[in-house]
């Protein structure tokens, strides 16, 4: 059967759902963060219904829908007003909704989301399909909302006040719109699921087989699709999404059958031409763009925790705490011939408290001498800015020296590229080509999502002080090598700048 997750599955990636039916053993366990996220989704559907105090539960179905429907329609007879998990099966569908409210006339259908905003491309689905289901049921659907955790709602540290913790979108409007589209879309769905050739060709669109596209990154089938993706794919140069799809409209599967003639961006050329010239390709702006950088160096980088509760009084819903920072300062560029003098400092907030503080304190003492500040990506600029607005201490300090911060990011991004990032620059992908005797692998915390579990688990856990002992080294031992990752990032672009005139005269 299909049911509401599969179709907003099947709607990112229909050869998702044609092979959670067909090919379940190829399933891979779902990644830690994601793991987190659908507990705490259903722990937020669990309040939520705090605000029904009357409502009636329907048991888990067990694999059999058809109990629990039986039970749905069992309560709905017997006058039930509000109505939790409320089970509907019509053919080959079938749903599970959060809360089903009788209102004059019908039934207001609410789905309760652990997000603090309303993402229709995502939502929108989700609440049509349950809305489709039900209407074939002989369910009249007076309206439809989205139940979603404040921004605004500030906690006082007592009990969740689940007035102001929730709001609720009207989705009604959008749902009726879209419900022309959901009954044919369910049923090439179903129609797909019953198809046994491998890989399903006819499938629905967004499918393109083998591109790997953001859905894929938490996609339990994701090292199954990727061990058939080749490394020469275009999707790994990295076009804009209308240029990779009229490539592979025209049979262009394979970067090196792309024509060179074809109209690219200098981000976009330069991918090109390393795959091309199977070598790795310096812009000839990489000198100037190193040159900006002024020593001694202080290479930065940042860990936050996202809490979707409040862990402290005065704070919201997915405020973020930084919490930690890793800092490689260079007296002098990196060289091929000699390693800069390089020195190691780090934080990590040590008790039960608002980190942000002390954060911004210790980082004041670190920015107070040195040249440019390196960071990768946008996030430490950003959680910068986020302390001064929420009126942390010495956070507007910290504001004023972001005209010495170079983001390291955006120099591998636009001056170079090597054929082996397969079109992608985050530290993860770039760190093994250009330094692979490094890896995160033998580390007991070898990503953020993980670093953000740990510490709340200092914040919130109940440990021994071994246990709290050995997740701070742990996170430390992480952190420091995000830092020197870029120490090795910014050693591969130095080493890159004599070679960039002999790669320039390949084209």
């Amino acid at each position: 059967m299909l049911s509401k997750s599969d179709f907003v599955s099947a709607i990112e990636c229909s050869k998702r759902l044609w092979l959670q039916k067909n090919m379940p053993e190829e399933r891979e366990p779902y990644y830690d963060a994601a793991q987190r996220r659908m507990r705490f989704g259903q722990h937020i559907g669990r309040l939520a219904r705090g605000l029904f105090p009357n409502g009636e539960l329907v048991a888990q179905d067990n694999g059999n829908p058809q109990t629990s429907a039986e039970q749905t329609m069992a309560l709905i007879a017997s006058g039930a007003d509000v109505i939790f998990e409320a089970t509907f099966a019509h053919g080959d569908l079938y749903v599970r909704c959060d809360i089903l409210k009788r209102e004059a006339g019908g039934w207001h259908l609410i789905e309760v989301k652990s997000s603090t905003s309303y993402h229709k491309s995502k939502h929108l689905p989700d609440v049509a399909f349950q809305a489709h289901v039900l209407k074939e049921c002989g369910i009249n659907v007076t309206a439809t909302s989205l139940m979603l955790l404040n921004r605004n709602y500030r906690w006082d540290g007592g009990e969740w006040d689940l007035t102001e913790l929730f709001r609720t979108e009207d989705l009604s409007s959008d749902v009726d719109q879209e419900l022309v589209n959901v009954a044919e879309r369910a049923a090439s769905f179903v129609d797909m699921m019953s198809r046994t050739e491998y890989p399903p060709v006819d499938g629905v669109e967004p499918y393109v087989d083998p591109v790997i596209h953001a859905p894929c990154n938490e996609c339990e089938f994701k090292k199954h699709c990727s061990q058939r993706v080749p490394s020469d794919h275009v999707h790994f140069l990295g076009l804009h999404h209308s240029k990779t799809k009229k490539l592979l409209g025209q049979g262009i599967a394979s970067i090196h059958q792309v024509p060179p003639d074809l109209v690219m961006t200098d981000v976009e050329a330069l991918r090109y031409r390393s795959y091309v010239a199977g070598v790795p390709v310096a812009s000839d702006s990489l000198r100037e763009e190193l040159e900006r950088i002024r020593y001694p160096a202080l290479l930065i980088d940042f860990e936050t925790l996202r809490p979707g509760l409040p862990l402290f009084a005065g704070h919201g819903p997915y405020q973020h705490l930084p919490f930690q920072w890793s800092c490689h300062t260079l007296d002098a560029p990196p060289t091929l011939s000699s390693r800069a003098v390089e020195q190691h400092r780090e934080f990590l907030h040590g008790d039960r408290s608002d980190p942000r503080a002390a954060f911004v304190a210790a980082l004041l003492e670190l920015f107070g001498s040195g040249g440019s500040i390196l960071h990768y990506h946008g996030f430490e600029v950003n959680v910068i800015k986020q302390m001064e607005a929420d009126g942390i201490p010495g956070a507007k300090d910290l504001v004023a020296m972001l005209p010495r911060f170079v983001d390291l990011l955006e120099i591998v991004r636009t001056s170079y590229a090597d054929a082996r990032f397969l079109g992608k620059t985050s530290i993860k992908n770039v760190l093994p080509v250009v330094a692979p005797h490094l890896s995160y692998e033998g580390l007991a915390i070898q990503n953020g999502d993980q670093a953000q579990a740990e510490y709340e688990r200092l914040l919130c856990g109940d440990l021994s002080p071994a246990e709290a002992s050995q997740i701070r080294a742990a996170l430390l031992a992480y952190c420091k090598l995000d830092t020197w990752a870029m120490v090795e990032v910014l050693s591969a672009l130095y080493r890159a700048i004599p070679a960039r005139t002999l790669q320039a005269a390949l084209f």
